[in-house]
């Protein structure tokens, strides 16, 4: 089975394409849906509010992950941290999955910060979504009911296109203006031509 990543940064339509990789019957693990569950888990939350204070804490015992945003995407040293907490354990429920995925020709991995954490090395292949900054601005604006400067803190803590580009081995140009299909399409089938 061949191991496929998918990263872009905030607002790049990562989640697009991998809908339309699994419309193709590819079975896709969502990184950063998996360590949102995480933040339910009695030794993260313990992990996390002895460094970060039991203000981040919401009413029900559990991490407010706005809160915890607001810290994290602030303080470098604050992101690091949580990610050194975060990625081992979303790593173990990856490798679990794949166990469940072994008869396929390949899997995806899709991850914010893909490249920025060195993970992409463990991929056989690896995919870059790219999109204008503004575009990407403008989109998480409206679907997270945040300002652009919240958006623009968190691009801040991701890496620009041009070093994902350089560690990828496809780009899909999302930009309003290029068809997606028929760029999933043309990668899909030389994935599965590798494959063969």
């Amino acid at each position: 089975m061949i191991r496929v990543g998918i990263t872009g940064g905030i607002g790049s339509g990562k989640s697009t394409v991998c809908k339309i990789f699994a419309v193709l019957g590819v079975p896709v693990f969502h990184a950063d849906i998996e360590a949102g569950k995480l933040y339910r888990q009695k030794d993260i939350i313990r992990t996390v509010s002895g460094k970060f204070g039991k203000d981040i804490l919401d009413s029900s015992g559990g991490i407010n992950k706005k809160i915890l945003s607001d810290i994290v995407f602030n303080d470098p040293g604050a992101l690091t941290f949580l990610n050194s907490v975060i990625h081992p354990a979303v790593r173990e429920v990856y490798q679990k999955w794949l166990q469940g995925h072994s008869n396929r020709s390949y899997t995806i991995y899709e991850a914010a910060i893909l490249m920025e954490s060195g993970y992409y090395k463990h991929n056989d292949l690896n995919i870059v979504v790219t999109a204008p900054e503004d575009l990407r601005i403008q989109r998480v604006v409206k679907r997270d009911q945040v300002t652009d400067e919240d958006v623009r803190n968190r691009i801040k803590n991701q890496w620009d296109d041009e070093q994902r580009i350089a560690r990828a081995d496809f780009v899909i140009t999302n930009d309003g203006n290029s068809p997606l299909i028929p760029q999933v399409l043309k990668i899909h089938q030389e994935i599965i031509r590798k494959d063969a």
